[in-house]
């Protein structure tokens, strides 16, 4: 039985793909009504075959990536990157009163942006618990948004 299996795979692969030439591909073709095996319909047949395949590929890496993200943390650090720039002193140290107070010895700190702030402090240390997903997403828009707002302006941006 395995013998004859194996000698049966290896005449259809003899038949399916290495004897597969330009008739059998036109034929092919002309099966699933594309007609001649022109570059358009090859990149058609392409396209439509490719769709279905990166799909579940791209739902799965937007799933994975959104399991990533540290919504404060990563809202925060990008705040101060945008705001402080890249080049400033032990950024990575620096807190949201840091942060304030920096801000505010630049009168660069607008009540959008202390509320921000202050939003963030309370959801990240007012409860021993993890604030919502849902609370943390719309902070961490809130942060990308005024970020690009207020891009730096400091004598630390690069």
């Amino acid at each position: 039985a395995w013998s004859r299996f194996t000698s049966q795979s290896q005449i259809y692969w003899q038949r399916w793909v290495v004897n597969f030439d330009n008739a059998q591909q036109n034929s092919l073709f002309s099966l699933l009504m594309l007609g001649g095996a022109s570059k358009f319909s090859s990149l058609l047949l392409l396209i439509i075959g490719s769709v279905p395949v990166l799909i579940p590929i791209i739902w799965w890496w937007r799933r994975s990536r959104k399991q990533d993200i540290a919504p404060l943390a990563d809202g925060f650090m990008l705040l101060k990157r945008r705001l402080l720039g890249n080049a400033y002193p032990n950024l990575a140290a620096l807190g949201a009163t840091e942060l304030k107070a920096e801000l505010e010895q630049d009168n660069r700190l607008t009540p959008d942006l202390d509320q921000l702030l202050q939003d963030f402090i309370t959801l990240n240390y007012a409860s021993s618990q993890a604030p919502c997903k849902h609370a943390a997403q719309a902070w961490y828009r809130r942060a990308r948004k005024l970020s690009n707002k207020y891009r730096s302006k400091s004598k630390w941006a690069a």
